[in-house]
């Protein structure tokens, strides 16, 4: 007669801890002993049961999505299918925060260089305040500050071509949610123009009397005494 013993089951921890209420589908990573391949995993999100997947032959990592919820903290557990029909429950003080969420309105400015590094106002619903708050810019992450539960701060990265991107928010650094709000890219300032200190300042020509002799200016340059520009958007004097 062969006999299978399993390692006690049990949960350490799980990431993240909060997710989306409606779209829901977090993929929640749990943390823990005795996940066995060879049996079926399941989380119990509340009172709903979802599969659950286990990632490495030491059995100590698995995986699960949330099913849609209510906004609202709910008990986590990991159940293990037994022999005989029996089913082994990890319990514990682990729980699931659902929110609801987030959504982009609106950008200020909605517009900006290539080189990024401005910041930019995202304006919206359902923000929270976590330590993964952050912003996407296409594809790009960017740390978010929360100045109210409708309006974050996040510096736009820089990217390598003018373009459109959308941006998006998330509350735990792994879902991100918009509204299809875009933020646009514009080239650098080209010679005899400069990009003034707003966001939406680029390629400002050069006023009469001063120059811009190189691409990419922050600011323009006073001609020396003696010389003189006539026009706007000058090289040189």
């Amino acid at each position: 007669i062969k006999y299978n013993f399993w390692e006690p089951l049990t949960v350490t921890s799980i990431w993240p801890k909060v997710g989306g209420s409606l779209l829901a589908n977090t993929v929640v990573s749990v943390f823990g002993t005795g996940f066995k391949k060879e049996l079926m995993m399941s989380c119990k999100f509340g009172g709903t049961v979802v599969p659950a997947k286990t990632l490495d032959d030491s059995g100590t990592t698995a995986i699960c999505a949330s099913p849609p919820h209510m906004p609202g903290l709910v008990s986590f557990e990991l159940l293990r299918d037994g022999f005989n029909g029996n089913e082994e429950v990890a319990r514990g003080n682990h729980q699931f925060l659902y929110v609801r969420d987030p959504s982009v309105r609106k950008l200020v400015p909605s517009e900006g260089k290539v080189d990024g590094t401005n910041p930019v106002f995202v304006m919206g619903t359902n923000f929270l305040n976590t330590t993964a708050l952050s912003c996407r810019f296409g594809h790009s992450r960017s740390r978010a500050t929360m100045i109210s539960p409708n309006v974050l701060v996040c510096i736009a990265p820089p990217v390598d071509s003018p373009k459109d991107v959308e941006v998006t928010v998330s509350i735990n650094g792994i879902d991100y949610g918009g509204g299809g709000v875009t933020y646009g890219y514009k080239e650098d300032c080209k010679i005899g123009h400069y990009c003034g200190p707003s966001a939406g300042d680029w390629n400002l020509p050069a006023p009469n009397g001063t120059h811009v002799p190189t691409v990419g200016a922050l600011n323009f340059t006073l001609c020396n005494p003696g010389y003189f520009s006539p026009r706007q958007g000058m090289s040189s004097c």
